[in-house]
């Protein structure tokens, strides 16, 4: 019995554990749709099937700033035109 009752303390405080740790999953996931939200490119990201304020955060952090990707993407553009119309 004493063996029964050590068992029950244990999965109790684990179970403790767990809801705790999806509460402060919840707040953060919070957190983060919150700082997404407020992310200046945060419109265009989310009309992009799929992707929600997580992923879009995570495609953020991955890409950086997407403001330079667009002047890199117009260089490149601008470059190749420069290569079939000659100097």
């Amino acid at each position: 019995m004493a063996d029964q009752t050590a068992v029950v303390g244990i999965v109790a405080a684990i179970a403790t554990q767990i809801l705790a740790l999806d509460d402060r999953i919840k707040r953060i996931d919070q957190q983060i749709r919150e700082a997404f939200r407020n992310h200046p490119q945060a419109d265009i990201i989310e009309s992009l099937p799929g992707m929600g304020p997580i992923l879009g955060a995570e495609f953020i952090v991955a890409a950086g700033d997407l403001a330079a990707c667009q002047k890199r993407a117009r260089s490149v553009g601008d470059a190749g035109r420069q290569a079939r119309e000659g100097p």
